[in-house]
């Protein structure tokens, strides 16, 4: 009897145990589902309750790097791009490649004034076109930042030419005119 009732003790005590944490897989799915609630929450404009489901996030899979890199947009939505950069940082840790960092960290560079360390860290590359437009728009940007207009002009080209109906390209460009003092073509 002693012995019966000390088997049933130990395994309600492994129940319990195995009950408290869930396996991998259910964090990973758990995660997943904050992640698309968090950009649903994002496409209208909920940046309070992205916020708390990334966070939900975080704590599902903290190893996960796409949540940092959501974590970077919701910063750059918000008018954070330092804190935007530190998330970058963070996803590239947890082993986000080059071509998910890219097209955010562009943003984060340019918003925070970081031309020259834009220029210096990202360069024209083979990403897929609609990304390498955008990575071109901001180069040419940040080339007018530092008044290469021969680049700016080169790489505000190369965006449009790639992605014709891109919006980041056209305000590129009109830059651009506005710098060139072509006021009436901007």
């Amino acid at each position: 009897m002693r012995t019966t009732r000390a088997i049933v003790a130990s395994l309600l005590l492994a129940g319990l145990c195995f009950s408290q944490s869930s396996p991998a897989w259910a964090s990973a799915e758990e995660a997943k589902f904050y992640l698309e609630s968090a950009r649903r929450m994002m496409q209208s404009h909920d940046l309070r309750g992205a916020r708390i489901q990334l966070f939900n996030a975080s704590k599902s899979d903290p190893a996960n790097p796409v949540v940092r890199i959501e974590l970077a947009k919701l910063h750059l939505a918000e008018g954070d791009p330092i804190s935007a950069q530190a998330e970058l940082i963070a996803a590239r840790q947890r082993g986000a490649s080059e071509e998910m960092i890219t097209p955010v960290l562009v943003v984060a560079l340019y918003n925070s004034g970081q031309v020259g360390e834009m220029l210096r860290e990202i360069k024209p590359g083979n990403r897929p076109p609609a990304i390498e437009s955008a990575v071109r728009a901001y180069i040419g940007m940040a080339s007018l930042a530092i008044g290469d207009l021969a680049n700016a002009n080169k790489m505000i080209s190369d965006a449009e030419r790639l992605d014709p109906n891109a919006f980041v390209p056209k305000v590129a460009h009109a830059r651009l005119f506005l710098v060139s003092h072509k006021l009436g073509e901007a």
